[in-house]
């Protein structure tokens, strides 16, 4: 005789509704009865969306996101060397592929909901085509271009075709390199001279040391704010925080400030291309360096926030209003979908949805 899970399921919850219900004589203490009301209503909710819940834990590295891909037959989850699926991760069925990020703490909570981040491309009125964006930093994606003629220019990010953030970019010499950055954490685009973005080795890190013990601590602008920042867990105590930074790379790289003169886009533009005036002002960027050593003192053990902006020479360490913390969810479709998709594409491809992520 085959015993079906369901009915087995649906026997206990009402032997335990009968529990707490009829057998008083137990005098269960309320906060047990309590969770046993509280269980028994999220058993009612599983039961009627009829979803099964499947959970794949593990240790750093052992091919979990190797083994989803595959299961999946989706590049979805990066799988490296190192851990890179660090936060809880959520994946389920949909008629649209989405990713959401839930930011809690760091340095503010957020919510992001964007397309799933396939192959990124960028356009703009500067560039006949598209160009590919390639991966620059955890998070951000980034291309550098030359552009001819000044102006004032719009521009879009795309994946899979659809625009998932779009941007306005000051173009005030010919010939100028312009590094173009999106962050798929904030959905948010900037440029590198709007953030003063650095990248690999250059990055600004902190020395962190006490008494006891001295760490090393690599800051991310994951956000494209201009601030370079890290959580980082304190225990009680006093710390000197000493922040590193590439100062003569920093200068070298973005050695002007440029401000617009206030004019309109199509002004600048034209202006701009004819020589006739410079409708910007152009000056040398000082970029202000802060003390190498600041002395911090913890009371509270818990995660504080490292932030470097470099625009003003600032560093702060204050402590998180939450935990921080993030969760990450995928909607991506089914085979049985994307063959509908397939049949819609045939007979009216105007309203062909959304594909999958790249392969």
């Amino acid at each position: 005789m085959r015993v079906q899970p369901r009915k087995v399921i649906e026997d206990n919850r009402t032997y335990l509704r009968r529990v707490v219900r009829e057998c008083t004589y137990l005098d269960l203490p309320h906060d047990v009865s309590q969770r046993v009301q509280d269980s028994l209503a999220l058993i009612d909710r599983k039961l009627a969306t009829d979803q099964v819940h499947l959970a794949l834990v593990g240790g750093f590295s052992t091919g979990k996101s190797t083994l989803i891909n595959a299961i999946l037959g989706e590049d979805l989850l990066t799988s490296r060397l190192h851990p890179t699926t660090i936060c809880p991760t959520f994946i389920s069925y949909g008629d649209r592929p989405t990713l959401s990020l839930l930011i809690r703490g760091l340095p503010s909570s957020q919510e992001v909901v964007t397309e799933v981040i396939g192959e990124l491309t960028l356009e703009g009125e500067f560039l006949n085509g598209h160009v590919i964006l390639t991966q620059v930093g955890p998070g951000i994606y980034g291309v550098t271009l030359t552009i001819k003629t000044p102006g004032s220019f719009s521009y879009d990010i795309k994946t899979q075709g659809r625009t998932v953030c779009s941007g306005n970019v000051d173009v005030w010499e010919a010939d100028r390199e312009v590094q173009f950055l999106y962050s798929s954490i904030a959905n948010q685009t900037a440029t590198g001279d709007d953030v003063l973005f650095m990248e690999g080795e250059n990055r600004p890190f902190v020395q962190i040391a006490n008494v006891r013990s001295k760490k090393r601590v690599v800051l991310n602008d994951l956000f494209l704010s201009g601030e370079y920042g890290r959580a980082v867990f304190f225990e009680p105590g006093i710390y000197n925080v000493r922040i590193q930074c590439n100062w003569d790379y920093l200068r070298s790289r973005y050695p002007y400030r440029y401000q617009r003169k206030g004019w309109g886009r199509l002004l600048t533009r034209l202006l701009g291309s004819l020589g006739l005036y410079r409708p910007y002002t152009k000056k040398i960027r000082k970029v202000p360096q802060p003390p190498e050593t600041s002395t911090v003192k913890i009371s509270e053990p818990g995660y504080y926030w490292i932030g470097f902006s470099p625009e003003v020479g600032r560093l702060v360490v204050r402590p998180l209003s939450e935990l921080a913390t993030s969760r990450r969810g995928f909607v991506i479709t089914s085979q049985e979908q994307k063959q509908a998709i397939g049949r819609s594409a045939h007979s009216s491809p105007s309203s062909l949805p959304l594909h999958g992520p790249s392969k």
